[in-house]
């Protein structure tokens, strides 16, 4: 009786139900580093990275610019940290002509004077800072976030720019 009565359900909901389309985005970024005012060619800004990403309204996009390091942790198995900037970015419809982007930024560092040193064995030491936050932009507009600034002419910053999959 059980088998009957689910099988009624499912038909009864099958044909009720609309294939809704998935919007998808294409996500152009650009992390770079050095002086905002200055250019490539004076050598005053280095790119970091330009990857394009592709990903559906609502699911994150991950991106890693540095790498892992390996270490044998006290119970002797190997674990691989990343370090370097990690960036998660979801982009959802806000309007026809306007994109909320959320982004996750997270910039990771191995610090070895805050490691664990236990004979033979050195475990270096790790920093994260994260920021999360969200930005509406209209579609292809180009939009700056800064990461980190030790200086005026010393810094990092993501340009990024959504536009629908074509």
């Amino acid at each position: 009786m059980m088998g009957i009565l689910l099988a009624i359900g499912l038909g009864a909901v099958s044909g009720g139900v609309e294939a809704v389309p998935v919007k998808e985005y294409v996500i152009e970024l650009a992390v770079y580093q050095g002086d905002p005012l200055g250019s490539r060619d004076e050598g005053t800004v280095r790119c970091v990275a330009e990857p394009i990403l592709r990903t559906c309204s609502g699911c994150p996009a991950h991106m890693l610019v540095g790498g892992q390091s390996a270490f044998k942790g006290l119970d002797g198995k190997v674990t691989l940290v990343p370090h370097g900037l990690s960036l998660k970015l979801t982009p959802s419809a806000a309007s026809a002509d306007t994109v909320w982007l959320d982004a996750e930024i997270s910039l990771g560092e191995v610090k070895p004077g805050l490691g664990i040193t236990k004979g033979e064995l050195v475990i270096p030491g790790f920093t994260e800072q994260t920021w999360r936050g969200g930005r509406v932009a209209k579609v292809g507009q180009r939009v700056r976030t800064r990461i980190t600034a030790a200086s005026a002419t010393d810094q990092t910053w993501v340009e990024w720019t959504v536009r629908p999959a074509e």
